[in-house]
């Protein structure tokens, strides 16, 4: 997967083969940095149903870490998207948040974590993001 960073300085991956839906208030492997670089452009997508806002007992929140080398580190490294209880969720709307810390070193793990209360359902969770090469400027 990482092959293409090898040709170019920035590489823009989807992440999902079921597993962040499927893995609820754990983390989920994303990505491994074969050379260092920075997670940039981060976007969250819900392609199943929406989630109604106005539910105190339906919501989520997905964040970005860095795992480490053995992906277990778990330093926050974005903010958070998320549904509130008032505003709820879109489907098929994909929403942007910010990077804190965006920088892997060779050899660390990016890892999603999804917190999710409630019946809504995350049909097929996707994010997206960036890999930029280090020292390349964008």
């Amino acid at each position: 997967m990482n092959s293409y960073l090898d040709r170019h300085n920035v590489v823009r991956y989807v992440a999902n083969n079921g597993t962040i839906g499927a893995t609820i208030g754990s983390t989920v492997p994303l990505y491994y940095a074969t050379e260092a670089c920075e997670i940039l452009n981060p976007q969250f997508v819900n392609f199943g149903t929406a989630i109604a806002g106005g539910v105190a007992t339906d919501y989520f929140a997905f964040s970005l870490l860095n795992g480490g080398t053995a992906g277990t580190a778990l330093t926050s490294i974005s903010g958070t998207v998320s549904s509130s209880v008032t505003a709820g969720w879109s489907a098929r709307t994909p929403v942007s948040f910010s990077m804190n810390s965006a920088k892997l070193t060779q050899g660390q793990w990016l890892v999603g974590k999804l917190n999710h209360v409630g019946s809504g359902l995350l049909v097929l969770p996707y994010v997206s993001f960036d890999v930029v090469r280090a020292g390349y400027n964008t």
